[in-house]
């Protein structure tokens, strides 16, 4: 496998199998799939807030493919939902979520995959009045919707 040097060591130790192991590089390339970093608390913080796992499902499966596109802009296939054990029904309904919240802008079409874009923190923060010092996390009011509730 590694060719003539291999060849090399083999003659060295009189033809008998040596314990010679190459080394690895340990500053390898991961292998697998992960989240590509830093994700900002300020952005992720707002989506904690709103009720139910499919919005923040939702808001790691985009900055997923955004790392793998290494772009803002992403499309939702059926695939990343898939990936991210999302449905249809539910995508729709946490993406108006992120929407109201100004973490992303939506682009859609009739038929095709809905083209987000991630909006950086900074900008929709400052669009919200908030100010941030570095150390602390943005209080945003999450608006849900009210639910008939039966006197009792």
């Amino acid at each position: 496998m590694g060719g003539s040097n291999d060849l090399e060591i083999y003659r060295a130790c009189g033809g008998q199998e040596s314990r010679y192991v190459p080394t690895v590089n340990k500053r390898s390339r991961q292998s697998g799939l992960f989240l590509r970093g830093p994700i900002p608390l300020a952005w992720l913080h707002p989506v904690l807030a709103i009720r139910g796992r499919t919005p923040l499902a939702l808001a790691l499966a985009l900055r997923f493919q955004s790392g793998l596109e290494k772009s803002a802009t992403v499309r939702l296939t059926g695939k990343l939902r898939k990936r991210f054990h999302i449905s249809r029904r539910s995508t729709s309904r946490a993406l108006e979520q992120l929407e109201r919240l100004g973490l992303v802008k939506v682009e859609r079409h009739p038929g095709r995959c809905p083209v987000i874009e991630i909006v950086e923190v900074a900008a929709t923060l400052d669009q919200k009045g908030v100010k941030l010092n570095s150390r602390e996390t943005p209080k945003i009011r999450v608006d849900r919707p009210k639910r008939d509730t039966p006197a009792l």
